[in-house]
């Protein structure tokens, strides 16, 4: 294997290690993405919604039983707030009271919607008020939205349940893959330069592609 080759293949197991998951519900108005952070054992969630007032709100549930033990997010469009809240019955939900185990990223409204990237622990510690998220389980996502100001009992918006889907597979975790990937690959070019290139101008152009990519895995891999 060449160097040259050797490169491509290297930039394209970076493409393939870093896909998120992603689901589209209620159409394509409602996109939910989700990240699994393994350094810190979180989750990072981005949603995006087709809307530019009201509110947005992402469930997560193991059971699809309408507003029951549900682990709900609520973001408010025109403060650019968001709100760690729990739904133990039918009904609107309450907030956590004193424990609030999201960090918010960023929320922003532009172009005839509003996304909202936040994060938590995948183990908040309160087993009472919220979800806690284990790998290789499977959850429900609950979704709704409305444009009108105020967070109702979801009078007149839309909502619905997603179908169960894996947030978190530790059979190859994007650190461990990357870190695999890299050590092979660049192993492979640096015997590939020192076997079968021998023009110095050449070397050097190798070389410098070298380092190029190791700065650039290392970015990733951190």
């Amino acid at each position: 294997m060449s160097a040259f080759s050797a490169a491509i293949v290297l930039f394209a197991s970076i493409s393939t290690v870093f896909a998120d998951g992603k689901m589209a519900l209620s159409g394509d108005k409602y996109v939910v993405e989700w990240k699994h952070l393994p350094a810190t054992q979180e989750i990072q969630f981005n949603v995006t919604v087709k809307i530019t007032s009201g509110w947005v709100g992402l469930g997560i549930s193991k059971e699809n039983s309408g507003m029951k033990n549900l682990d709900v997010y609520v973001g408010t469009v025109q403060d650019k707030s968001i709100k760690d809240m729990y739904s133990a019955s039918a009904g609107k939900p309450s907030e956590s009271g004193d424990t609030n185990s999201i960090t918010k990223l960023s929320f922003t409204t532009d172009g005839g919607q509003s996304n909202l990237v936040f994060k938590r622990k995948l183990d908040t510690g309160d087993s009472q008020k919220d979800v806690n998220i284990a790998s290789e389980e499977k959850y429900y996502f609950a979704w709704a939205y409305n444009v009108q100001a105020g967070f109702l009992k979801h009078l007149n918006s839309d909502r619905g349940y997603s179908s169960l889907v894996m947030l978190v597979n530790t059979t190859a975790s994007p650190t461990q893959s990357m870190s695999s990937v890299s050590s092979t690959m660049l192993n492979n070019m640096t015997t590939t330069m020192q076997t079968t290139t021998t023009d110095t101008g050449a070397c050097a152009q190798l070389s410098s592609i070298l380092l190029l990519l190791s700065m650039f895995v290392a970015i990733f891999v951190r």
